[in-house]
């Protein structure tokens, strides 16, 4: 079938897609919040059972969602899509008008909530595409959906359990195993674009201690460290406070000198007292930065965050020295660049050869990271010659200069419906020439 054929059936039944949209985006499951994480898996396992019967529907050893058809055909390329459930947190009073965190918005452009684009616009195409198959309109074939949890934040990711598996309970091709991530990749522009990932920066991230001399002596000698959290250690006996307000958005969107916590601890005087962030929250940049000034010149604990293409022996040569915790294994924080396997492979003339009107479509580098690593860093190497990680997904990108603006890890979150429309179809298509969707 060609694109025009998929605009056919993905239009003709895309409320369908924008309803699992809106009830996912209206179950809270913030990374930190277990009950709201586990409500909303389990309404995709139900909607994968109700929409995939002769599958098997479960979850493994970390509670990640599969679902995957009886019998596989090792002997081909077999197709895996992907994405993560849970989101980063939001603050209401942030929010502009009728835009609103936690319950789903939709106006005739987009749909509004924590989480539209990242990452719940991926798993509500894979719901979808277990619909379509159900009502007969597509055939499923050597394909996989899993659906991770805690993608964003501090603690285990969940996706490396995938990737550990791969070989093992899942199984992977004897030629191609593909495994395409769902993430937001969609500028909502005209014509609307469409980003290709085959390379990853790395999320290294750690938290270290000091005075604010010691901290601003560090960052200052190295330049791929942001500051996204810091707060003092011990009781200052600080009444008064001034707060700085800057832009809360996704940290690897924006560069160091463009982040109000760094300024300010650049500025710093060595007495001065520091409160910004969350320590769990690292992928966020904090939306206030309170200081004051004590007596004496206070400790203070701070989280940087590295996205660079370092290697982890780079990132260990530039901490040497330094008292530090992981604040994420290295070992899973690494990026990927599969840019050489991936430009000799028939994906990439699949995509030359898919276009639809309207939908530019671009290949390119990953400014963050995505389960996309995670899993392609877990997977054992003997296993990588043949694992083809790409990131590719329906969601929309930040709008920084919409009105209001729209942020990905900020306020005013959405997902544009008829970018990630015309982005479905040609993904669509993508996965029919890969032979893992046909017509009945």
């Amino acid at each position: 079938m060609t694109s025009s054929g998929f605009n056919h059936i993905i239009s003709d039944n895309y409320q369908h897609y924008l309803c699992y949209l809106k009830d996912l985006v209206a179950i809270p499951s913030v990374f930190t919040d277990r009950p709201g994480i586990k409500r909303a898996i389990r309404y995709c396992k139900d909607a994968l059972e109700k929409n995939l019967p002769g599958w098997h529907v479960y979850f493994d050893a970390k509670h990640n969602l599969i679902a995957r058809p009886d019998t596989v055909d090792t002997g081909r390329p077999i197709i895996y899509l992907s994405a993560h459930i849970d989101t980063v947190d939001a603050d209401a009073a942030e929010w502009a008008g009728s835009h609103s965190p936690f319950e789903a918005f939709e106006d005739e452009r987009e749909i509004g909530g924590r989480g539209a684009s990242d990452c719940k616009a991926g798993v509500a195409y894979e719901l979808f595409l277990a619909l379509l198959h159900a009502r007969h309109l597509l055939v499923l074939d050597n394909i996989i959906f899993t659906v991770t949890f805690n993608e964003e934040g501090s603690g285990d990711k969940t996706a490396a359990e995938i990737g550990r598996s791969l070989g093992a309970s899942l199984p992977v091709s004897k030629s191609t195993t593909y495994f395409i991530v769902l993430e937001n990749n969609v500028r909502a522009l005209t014509p609307p674009v469409l980003s290709v990932y085959c390379r990853e920066r790395g999320n290294y991230v750690v938290k270290t201690k000091g005075t604010i001399e010691r901290l601003q002596a560090w960052v200052r000698k190295h330049p791929d460290w942001n500051p996204v959290c810091i707060y003092p250690d011990t009781d200052t006996d600080v009444r008064t406070w001034k707060t700085l307000r800057q832009e809360s958005r996704h940290v690897c969107s924006a560069p160091r000198q463009d982040n109000l916590l760094f300024k300010v601890i650049r500025d710093a005087s060595p007495k001065s007292v520091l409160k910004a962030g969350q320590e769990h929250n690292f992928g966020v940049l904090p939306a206030s930065v309170a200081i004051s000034t004590a007596t004496s010149p206070a400790e203070h604990t701070v989280i940087l965050s590295n996205r660079s293409f370092d290697s982890i022996g780079q990132v260990q040569s530039e901490l040497q020295g330094l008292s530090y915790q992981q604040m994420k294994d290295f070992r899973l924080s690494q990026g990927l660049d599969v840019r050489d396997r991936f430009s000799h492979s028939p994906l990439a003339k699949i995509l030359d050869d898919c276009s639809i009107p309207d939908l530019d479509i671009e290949l390119t580098e990953n400014v963050g990271c995505s389960d996309a690593s995670i899993i392609y860093n877990a997977v054992e190497p003997k296993l990588r010659k043949h694992f083809l990680p790409v990131v590719m997904g329906p969601g929309t990108r930040s709008q920084p200069h919409a009105n209001p603006p729209r942020f990905t890890h900020g306020r005013n979150e959405t997902f544009d419906k008829e970018s990630g429309r015309k982005a479905m179809i040609y993904i669509t298509d993508v996965l029919s020439r890969l032979k893992a969707i046909d017509i009945p």
